[in-house]
């Protein structure tokens, strides 16, 4: 089937770059392309992204100003395993 369409120039180009570095013709990677498109679910919830946390300029606690990321880590991983009333790490 012949169709047409405009692709931005960009997105040709693209296009064009992508079917070169297969070995494709053009009409070929726009095929696969939407093949591959049309293959992924469509469960209608958005991609996961992760947003931006900061602290602002307050930093670790007290407890944490002097601990190494594993310590850090291993008291991040013993609170979410017994619950936020688990003891301070011995070595801080």
């Amino acid at each position: 089937m012949t169709l047409t369409f405009e692709l931005p120039d960009d997105l040709l180009a693209a296009t064009r770059a992508y079917a070169r570095e297969r070995g494709l013709c053009l009409e070929d990677a726009v095929e696969v392309s939407l093949r591959r498109l049309l293959a992924e679910p469509s469960d209608g919830r958005q991609p996961f992204r992760l947003c931006c946390v900061q602290f602002g300029d307050r930093g670790l606690t007290p407890a944490f100003e002097k601990a190494s990321w594993a310590e850090i880590l291993e008291a991040s991983q013993r609170e979410i395993d017994l619950g936020p009333d688990s003891p301070e790490p011995s070595s801080l």
